[in-house]
């Protein structure tokens, strides 16, 4: 999500006045922001459920207060609660929530059906994405858009194949915590041959119990390295050979892009959008999509750590189809239209420019 946002609030024309409201950002993401030249904030409000969430929600009032944006698009469930109060109360703003993933909790699911009625549009990052809001919050059609993410395709053409005898590096990329599956990759790669010149890296967030157990029990394999947070992520992936997405449940991976974009054969668990990125539209498939299960994830992986020719081909088509398909600027557009059209909604809208609250 992160890294959409900075994207898409970097690329927007320059009718467009953007302010970034961060609920709880990293030191390191409000450093991005700073460097990409885009107004925000920090208001120090993570959940709903914490002492300190009516202040994170005051401070969120001030902004808008100043900012006064004729469109506040959230990310998250909580930005959608609280945008929804803004809204309640008054505020001169429209309101377009976010759907990135299948949150299938039952009190989140409640609550979103009573937002929803104070929202202009709820935006899903890919068709199969709008079908399960469809079908866990009944929304009118109408209010359902489904605009995919994009990524920016590096200079770089083709890559080339490992010399033979060279070690294979895997890699994943996100949070380490159950739903992303990290745990069915670490059980996949302890399968090969302790012979086999392999490793595993795996970048993301660790500071979890569950994240902290799962490398420790990891450490009896010493090919398996956990990186923490890496950023910028593009260097990570261009130092791999095989990118994994293990993932139990999502939505539309934008590590999963950027992999592709890079060139980078891909392997991801057929969950959420991942077999809609890397084999609709394709007259051969772009990546290989396996059931979630560390059984088919190692037998993806090591078809393709056992076959460079099979490697470049199937990079190359994963570059193709997200340059095809996927170009970032064809989402901004989209982005640009939807705002434009519910900017003009608001009471005193001045059609010739318009601010956008992400």
């Amino acid at each position: 999500m992160e890294t959409h946002l900075l994207t898409l609030a970097s690329r927007l024309p320059g009718r467009v006045q953007r302010y970034v409201c961060c609920l709880d950002a990293s030191p390191d993401y409000r450093k991005r922001l700073t460097e990409a030249g885009i107004d925000h904030c920090n208001v120090d409000c993570p959940t709903l459920i914490r002492p300190g969430s009516i202040l994170g929600y005051l401070r969120f009032e001030r902004v808008v207060a100043r900012f006064q944006p004729h469109v506040v698009h959230t990310y998250g469930f909580a930005a959608d609660v609280i945008a929804a109060v803004l809204r309640a109360r008054g505020a001169n703003v429209r309101v377009i929530t976010s759907r990135r993933g299948e949150d299938a909790n039952r009190r989140h699911l409640a609550v979103r059906r009573l937002v929803n009625r104070l929202s202009e549009k709820i935006v899903c990052v890919s068709s199969e994405t709008a079908q399960f809001v469809q079908s866990t919050e009944s929304p009118p059609p109408a209010l359902v858009e489904v605009i995919p993410n994009g990524v920016s395709m590096s200079p770089s053409g083709d890559r080339p194949a490992k010399p033979s005898g060279g070690t294979i590096r895997i890699g994943t990329l996100g949070t380490v915590k159950p739903i992303k599956g990290t745990d069915l990759l670490v059980e996949a790669f302890m399968r090969f041959d302790s012979k086999q010149h392999v490793e595993l890296q795996i970048a993301g967030i660790i500071d979890r119990p569950w994240a902290e157990a799962l490398r420790d029990r990891a450490r009896m394999d010493r090919r398996i390295q956990f990186l923490g947070r890496m950023s910028p992520a593009s260097d990570f992936l261009a130092a791999l050979d095989i990118f994994v997405l293990p993932s139990r449940s999502e939505g539309m991976s934008n590590a999963l892009l950027e992999a592709m974009a890079l060139g980078l054969p891909c392997v991801a668990t057929d969950v959420g959008s991942n077999r809609s990125l890397l084999q609709a539209q394709c007259t051969e498939p772009a990546g290989i999509v396996c059931a979630p299960t560390s059984e088919a994830l190692f037998a993806a992986m090591s078809h393709l750590a056992n076959d460079a020719a099979a490697r470049v081909a199937l990079g190359a088509r994963a570059r193709q189809h997200a340059r095809d398909h996927y170009a970032v600027d064809a989402m901004v557009n989209k982005y640009d239209h939807l705002y434009l059209t519910i900017a003009a909604q608001t009471r005193g809208h001045d059609s010739t420019r318009y601010a956008a609250s992400l």
